[in-house]
């Protein structure tokens, strides 16, 4: 934080006013969108998606992915094939 010299409220107040959302909010975007993008562009298994995207436990990333999106990883990728 002192690179960028803000304190980390200043950064939170920042990031709601300039995306509309809370830093935890973006960060669970880009972490979904990521997964999405994976697994869409590659043939990597759901389990290796959610390691390259920081979950250690193949279960609590599909929890995670369910909770944020209505689906699971599985049930994702064939309803927004190409």
């Amino acid at each position: 934080m002192k690179e960028l010299h803000f304190t980390y409220h200043q950064l939170y107040i920042e990031t709601q006013m300039r995306l509309m959302k809370t830093p935890n909010e973006h960060l669970i975007d880009r972490i979904l969108l990521e997964a999405k993008r994976m697994q869409l562009n590659t043939i990597m298994h759901i389990k290796e998606i959610g390691y390259q995207v920081g979950f250690d436990d193949n279960s609590y990333f599909t929890r995670y992915f369910k909770r944020h999106t209505n689906s699971t990883p599985q049930q994702y990728k064939p309803q927004n094939k190409r």
